[in-house]
């Protein structure tokens, strides 16, 4: 049929942020992860930044391994120190408890998309 507009743009951000998790659940997690970042609002270009860090979790929602950067601009320092806080930010945020031990198997494994845009919104 034809496409319909979307009704609910957090979901859909969300959905994008860690794919397969549930809107509500990629929202959970999102909104810590983005409470948790700084990506320096005040820094010339931060508002552009997007950084995407790989999270590997084990049952328990601790890391079961270090975030891992994927992709990015390596030559810009504006980037290089978001992407820095975005680990940081994700190392700060274990244990993920938030997140349901039953759909651990969608959960253990999680591209999450830092958005500069988002993070800096309203600051």
């Amino acid at each position: 049929g034809e496409a319909r507009p979307e009704q609910a743009p957090q979901a859909r951000e969300a959905q994008g942020a860690a794919q397969g998790l549930t809107a509500d659940e990629a929202s959970l997690l999102a909104s810590k992860l983005n409470r948790l970042w700084n990506p320096n609002c005040a820094a010339e270009g931060a508002s552009g930044v997007q950084v995407r860090v790989n999270i590997r979790l084990t049952q328990t929602g601790d890391l079961a391994a270090p975030p891992r950067l994927i992709g990015g601009q390596q030559g810009d320092p504006v980037w290089q120190a978001a992407a820095q806080r975005a680990l940081t930010a994700v190392a700060r945020g274990a244990p993920y408890t938030e997140l349901p031990a039953d759909r651990y198997n969608v959960w253990k494994d999680i591209n999450f998309n830092f958005n500069g845009r988002e993070a800096c919104r309203g600051r």
